[in-house]
């Protein structure tokens, strides 16, 4: 097992060290930003074990509406705003816009195109499921890196070869993580990106979530959600998984999520900014 799911608080710790490795690059979720939040004080915060120069990219929606986002149900209160990717921009930090619905109709991408024509430049990245908007991206905005998401399960070599055909980098699901022989064998690997820690999603055998995310996000009947009700499985809580295994592979890119924010985190904001670590501080 290369996941940190029952160990001791110094293999915790040892594993946590290879996190600010500095081979390892990242790409970052938002879920849990706000408005209100300074976001290189949110990246502190919830990613306090690597260091802002690690972090190539910040992944989410912003705070404009767009009927192709997925994975998560789509809110202003908990996107991007146009502060935060300024500031990030400051930073040399990127942004990966989640264009994760599994829906893809032209009614729909043209409604987007406002979006992707603003932020349309080297470094910027498009996470995409569906496959005809992926093309439709690659033709229209070629400046864009695109990601094959996560909730596509590239879980085979054939299926990752295929998607390298299309994709300039593929997320693996987590649970490939604990295949050791698996990994080793991919190809290509500086263009796969492994998660570094996460959440449900890795013991989850039918993810049937993101396909009800997806019908939400535009504003069709809901017919699937959190398959924790009807599948009988363990929850793990938050897992962390063995970066240093992965890096003496040859992978570099990984993602990372947040935990769930508590109280303390907003603490940790104020004092952050009161020490002149607000936006664009690095």
């Amino acid at each position: 097992m290369a996941s940190i799911v029952e160990h001791s608080l110094s293999e915790t710790v040892r594993r946590l060290r290879a996190f600010s490795s500095p081979l390892a690059r990242y790409t970052v979720s938002s879920r849990s930003i706000s408005s209100e939040i300074d976001v290189i004080s949110y990246l502190k915060v919830h990613y306090l074990y690597v260091g802002l120069g690690q972090i190539d990219s910040v992944f989410g929606s912003l705070d404009i509406a767009s009927p192709l986002y997925g994975g998560r149900v789509h809110s202003t209160e908990r996107s991007l705003t146009k502060e935060h990717v300024k500031a990030l921009d400051r930073a040399g930090i990127r942004i990966a816009l989640t264009l994760t619905n599994h829906f893809f109709r032209k009614e729909d991408y043209e409604l987007t195109l406002p979006i992707l024509e603003k932020h349309h430049c080297t470094g910027n990245s498009i996470i995409c499921v569906n496959d005809s908007l992926a093309r439709q991206i690659k033709n229209d905005f070629p400046k864009y890196s695109l990601k094959a998401s996560v909730i596509k399960k590239i879980d085979s070599q054939r299926r990752l070869e295929s998607a390298f055909d299309l994709y300039d980098q593929v997320v693996l699901p987590m649970d490939r993580n604990d295949d050791l022989d698996f990994l080793s064998n991919l190809p290509e690997k500086r263009r796969v990106i492994l998660f570094a820690n996460g959440g449900c999603a890795y013991n989850c055998p039918s993810r049937t979530c993101y396909y009800g995310v997806s019908q939400k996000n535009q504003g069709k009947a809901v017919t699937r959600g959190c398959s924790r009700e009807v599948l009988n499985r363990k929850s793990l809580g938050f897992v962390y998984f063995d970066v240093e295994a992965f890096l003496e592979m040859g992978f570099r890119e990984f993602k990372l999520v947040p935990r769930i924010a508590s109280s303390a985190d907003s603490a940790l904001y104020r004092w952050l900014s009161q020490m002149n670590l607000g936006y664009g501080s690095v």
